[in-house]
Parts: structure tokens; sequence; C-alpha cells
């Protein structure tokens, strides 16, 4: 699987998680006389905390492994600078 279909089939998801959870939420106060039970409010918060840490996750690790890889390509690119100046004084 590619990235890229990896990450629309996880942005979707977490799109209709959401949808689902509003659609629920009124679809319970409209037809209930304006009241929401508890079960619907645990589903709903249930499907905003997918729907989230979905989107939410990839955000983070993808920062964070771009941090990994700049940091040591500057590692990598010192030191590359420092043989090259010893080499040279030589």
């Amino acid at each position: 699987m590619t990235k890229g279909t990896k990450e629309i089939i996880q942005y979707s998801t977490s799109v209709l998680l959401i949808v689902a959870g509003i659609s629920m939420g009124f679809i319970s106060f409209f037809l209930n006389e304006h009241d929401i039970e508890s079960g619907t409010l645990i589903y709903i918060a249930q499907c905003f905390v997918a729907g989230g840490s979905f989107m939410g996750i990839a955000v983070y690790l993808d920062k964070h492994i771009q941090d990994a890889i700049d940091i040591l390509k500057g590692h990598i690119e010192e030191h590359h600078l420092e043989n090259d100046k010893s080499d040279s004084e030589k």
C-alpha cells in the first residue's frame, strides 16, 4: 500500500467518524424531543476521539520523523565538513 493510499483511507475514515458523530447527535436530538441519551453521547464522544486521533497521530508522527531526519542530515553534513577540513589540512 502506498503512502498516498494510506493517508486517503486514514483521513476519509476520520472524516466519516466525525460526520457520523455529528449526524447521530442531530438525529437523536430532534427525534427524541430535544433529549440526547447517555449512550448516544458516548457514541458521539467515541466518534470524535477516534476521528481526531486518526488525524492527530499521523500529523504528530510525520512532524517528528521529519525533525529526526533533519537532525540526522545536519549531523552527517557536520561530520563530512569536519572530515573534509581535516583531509585538506593534511
